[in-house]
């Protein structure tokens, strides 16, 4: 390199000096030439040095790091090393209707989505892990899964009714998981109001004309426990003296209840989902009941009014559903035994 400068130095003073000659018109083309391969190859080294190239190797084209985003909003950040590996995840269970929240042994049922590394997102259906049993001392491990996945969890069986789903990404610093779930009401009562807003005891004259009753009061009479009552249905006989029952204030419910396959008319209690009652919200009163008759006079024939709750269960391929039945071939009830009151006609 040194010779080469001292060349360049003497082919210039010769330049100056106003010598032309064949040698030096040749030096002055070589010249030119090492000039513009140096501005090359210093133009590679700054190219290089921009857009992250290390000279003499290649790009690395492997993240360090997946940054993904809570369902609560928290962003948690997934290390490429980590990413994949079996993880472990802590549990607890809490009845949001106790006192103190207290922790309770019940079943919580899993599923997870794995993470598409492409998008960064967790796509498809959500596959079923399986079920854990929880207790009402310590967390339980839930398994089953790889850190990176998005898991869904729910806590409910025949006593805790009322579980609420719970979302959550898995790393292998995860903290442990606490889900809700409700204790299900063991007593109810159902009342019948006449127009005059005195109880129903026992029967009723339904002649030529409508009868009208003031209200069905439905209550939850057990402390510390819930009941989320989502439809109220009529049940009455074919030749009885009734042709149809209408419910002011109500929406029809038009999908059939196949395990109570005679009941004529179903009403939703609420315009969107259910109404809860517990320790803030005791009882629910409907509008009026109106009884059309069909004229025929016939006495001595019951009908029976039904309220029944929507609850979450497992469906026959494994996946999580809300409903008043699950999706089994004999349609079994869900959630707390159906509640019915029967009302003579005289």
């Amino acid at each position: 390199m040194v010779n080469l400068i001292q060349r360049v130095k003497n082919s210039m003073a010769k330049t100056k000096s106003g010598k032309r000659s064949d040698s030096r018109k040749e030096d002055n083309r070589f010249l030119k030439g090492i000039v513009i391969t140096l501005l090359i190859i210093l133009g590679v080294v700054v190219t290089a040095a921009v857009v992250g190239f290390d000279v003499g190797g290649d790009r690395d084209s492997t993240p360090s790091e997946l940054t993904q985003a809570e369902v609560d909003g928290e962003l948690q950040t997934i290390s490429s090393e980590l990413y994949g590996k079996s993880a472990t995840l802590k549990a607890s269970v809490y009845d949001v209707e106790s006192d103190d929240r207290s922790q309770v042994a019940t079943t919580i049922y899993v599923w997870a989505k794995h993470l598409n590394t492409n998008t960064n997102k967790h796509e498809g259906e959500y596959e079923y892990i399986g079920s854990f049993s929880s207790n009402a001392s310590e967390n339980v491990d839930l398994t089953g899964f790889v850190v990176g996945d998005m898991i869904k969890a729910i806590a409910f069986d025949s006593t805790y009714h009322y579980g609420i789903a719970k979302e959550k990404v898995i790393s292998l610093e995860s903290s442990p998981i606490e889900l809700d779930t409700s204790k299900g009401s063991t007593s109810q009562s159902l009342s019948l109001y006449d127009e005059d807003g005195l109880v129903i005891s026992d029967n009723i004259t339904v002649g030529t004309t409508n009868y009208i009753m003031d209200k069905l009061r439905i209550q939850n009479a057990d402390d510390k426990s819930l009941w989320e009552t989502k439809l109220v249905g009529f049940d009455y006989a074919e030749n009885t003296n009734i042709s149809e029952i209408r419910l002011s204030g109500a929406k029809a419910y038009t999908e059939q209840v196949k395990r109570l396959k005679n009941v004529e008319e179903w009403y939703s209690l609420s315009e969107t989902d259910t109404v809860s009652l517990n320790d803030d919200n005791t009882r629910h009163e409907t509008g009026t009941i109106t009884i059309v008759p069909d004229g025929d006079n016939v006495a001595s024939e019951t009908f029976t009014v039904y309220v029944i709750d929507m609850a979450p269960y497992l469906t026959v391929d494994k996946q999580l559903a809300y409903g008043v039945q699950d999706d089994t071939k004999d349609q079994a009830d869900v959630g707390i035994a159906d509640k019915s009151l029967a009302i003579t006609l005289i």
